[in-house]
């Protein structure tokens, strides 16, 4: 039997020895962030069979719902826009297309 397993944004585990909040998620990788602003992309497999990683509950509190399906469904035109337009959102909150420091692309922070 197999056991089901809900990871959301917003949900919080533990992974190699840090408490971690899922920050971003795509088909194949996650994005983590801990409390004191740190940041780990992981791919989602390695995070779901690693031994060290624990999820604090079941049904995460404030997790985003999930939108897996709809956007399964975006041309690759659709996806590319959405990456535009989430990269431009993430610039204006961070400074940073990507969201942080650690993650920038060359020429960030830009100085407008």
């Amino acid at each position: 039997m197999s056991a089901r397993v809900g990871v959301a944004v917003g949900s919080r585990l533990a992974y190699d020895g840090r408490w971690w909040t899922v920050s971003e998620l795509t088909a194949g990788s996650v994005l983590l962030a801990d409390v004191g602003g740190g940041v780990r992309q992981v791919g989602l497999a390695h995070l779901l069979a690693h031994p060290s990683t624990r999820l604090l509950t079941d049904d995460p509190v404030d997790a985003v719902g999930g939108v897996g399906a709809e956007l399964a469904g975006l041309n690759a035109a659709e996806r590319a826009a959405l990456a535009e337009r989430v990269g431009h959102v993430q610039e204006i909150r961070t400074g940073f297309r990507r969201g942080c420091a650690e993650l920038a692309l060359p020429g960030e922070p830009r100085a407008a």
